[in-house]
């Protein structure tokens, strides 16, 4: 179950939102101010903050600013009177996902957050797939470089370590038949420079 994070110093405006959120099958949290944001985030693991731009201590604007510059990455979406528009903007200008203007329309703010969410899953998901694809990248890249890492190695061994003398003349040459050609060449040519 998805875990949403109401911050609204309004009591009934919160209680409304968490009621509907509810009802829409989320487990909601409620703060009553924005400084309350980062102590709540760092006990608990929250998939969607459902903010207030205008609250008494903390706005909204400042939560925001303040969680991006603490690195979180919780999706926000901010709640704004229809006439401050402007704000939920420069909001999503600081990071946040989505707005959503009072009144609230219930099933408007449904399809945001869940939006918001499906969204983060995808981001998450991408991620993941982005790591996964660098591992990949990175050992194919391994692999083809210790290719040319074996060969040299063999080549440490033959040049530092000759064949042992009780090795027949025709055991010699299949050990040496067994080394990669540009090995026993380079070991062969370092040995006749000497």
């Amino acid at each position: 179950m998805k875990k949403i994070l109401i911050v609204d110093d309004d009591t009934v405006h919160r209680i409304m939102l968490k009621v509907n959120l509810l009802d829409a099958g989320y487990d909601v949290i409620e703060a009553d101010d924005g400084d309350q944001v980062l102590p709540v985030l760092a006990e608990q693991e929250i998939d969607l903050i459902l903010m207030d731009l205008k609250m008494q201590r903390m706005d909204g604007l400042e939560t925001i600013h303040l969680l991006r510059e603490k690195g979180r990455v919780e999706p926000v979406v901010v709640i704004t009177a229809f006439s401050s528009v402007e704000s939920a903007v420069e909001a999503m200008k600081y990071g946040a996902m989505d707005y959503v203007t009072k009144p609230v329309d219930i099933e408007a703010l449904k399809h945001t957050v869940a939006k918001a969410i499906d969204f983060e899953v995808l981001r998450e998901e991408n991620k993941e797939l982005k790591n996964d694809w660098v591992n990949s990248l990175i050992l194919a890249i391994l692999s083809v470089a210790v290719r040319p890492c074996r060969g040299f190695l063999k080549h440490c061994l033959l040049w530092h370590h000759p064949m042992p003398p009780c090795l027949s003349t025709e055991n010699r040459a299949q050990a040496r038949n067994s080394l990669p050609l540009p090995c026993i060449t380079t070991a062969v040519a370092k040995r006749n420079l000497l």
